[in-house]
């Protein structure tokens, strides 16, 4: 009953209404942010995904991006869907994208970030990729086709290319109240490591982190 309860409440605080008025607080300096860290080493086994519809999963390639393959489709938060600029600038500096495309059309994306750090804006912070793994980040499936298991295909994908170019653990950030996020790594077998929490008033700021076990 109690889990229920904390379910509904974590859902509103994701509705529309909800973020609206969050980033209304956050534009006159009033802002609250905990960040989970969720990891999976690629010793388990990768439990293949079915989906249902059919999808077909392609690692995204530059070429691609600059021969008009992909004008008009959201690659990359922030992205310019006809030139692509920030697509490209993750490619050029080693990031990986994986696509899941049904018949013609792009219907999930997932990146994957390859570098020992990453500034994080949510919390203001440069952190720190575990040794011998990778970030898993700006995972996005369209609207209309979600809960077809498409963003879930991605990911085991995802996982059998790190595992395949010798990397050993995957990790990923994301808010405390991200149900939907949360559930997709937990089914994968991810646990939670650690969390970073942003406080911000005004001028004031504040930073912390907390983790269950060392990390190396």
């Amino acid at each position: 009953m109690l889990g229920n309860i904390d379910l509904k409440l974590k859902l509103w605080a994701r509705s529309r209404y909800v973020l609206a008025a969050r980033e209304m607080m956050r534009g006159i300096g009033l802002k609250y942010v905990k960040l989970l860290v969720y990891e999976r080493t690629l010793d388990k086994e990768i439990i293949p995904v079915s989906t249902k519809v059919p999808v077909e999963v392609k690692l995204l390639t530059a070429t691609d991006v600059r021969g008009g393959h992909y004008t008009g489709v959201r690659l990359a938060s922030g992205d310019d869907l006809t030139s692509h600029d920030e697509t490209l600038r993750r490619l050029d500096s080693g990031d990986v994208c994986f696509v899941s495309v049904l018949g013609n059309k792009v219907a999930a994306v997932s990146w994957i970030y390859l570098h020992e750090s990453k500034y994080e804006s949510i919390v203001d912070r440069e952190m720190r990729i575990a040794d011998d793994g990778c970030l898993v980040y700006d995972a996005y499936t369209w609207p209309e086709l979600r809960h077809n298991g498409l963003i879930e295909k991605t990911t085991e994908q995802i996982l059998m290319f790190v595992k395949s170019i010798g990397l050993s653990k995957v990790c990923a950030y994301m808010e405390s109240d991200n149900v939907g996020s949360i559930k997709t790594a937990e089914a994968f077998g991810c646990s939670c490591s650690g969390d970073v929490t942003y406080l911000r008033i005004f001028g004031f700021k504040r930073v912390k982190e907390h983790w269950w076990q060392e990390r190396q």
